[in-house]
């Protein structure tokens, strides 16, 4: 069995906006808890409030992990 966390970047709709140091310590507990992959889901249909797009959100996550799958 395989264990994700699903993270919905464009879903900050009136809370506070995660800076990339927030996420990537969310990240990097999720891979020290043995979760096996992250997915980073955006929209394209509604606009976000987030300063990150999903694909290149991963690409910097990939810098600060070394076992997690990172799925966009």
């Amino acid at each position: 069995m395989h264990l994700a966390i699903s993270l919905d970047i464009a879903a900050a709709n009136g809370h506070d906006i995660l800076d990339f140091g927030q996420i990537s310590a969310f990240v990097q507990k999720a891979e020290a808890a043995g979760v096996d992959m992250v997915i980073i889901s955006d929209s394209a249909d509604e606009p976000s409030t987030s300063p990150f797009e999903a694909t290149t959100l991963i690409a910097a996550l990939s810098t600060v992990t070394e076992k997690i799958g990172l799925v966009a």
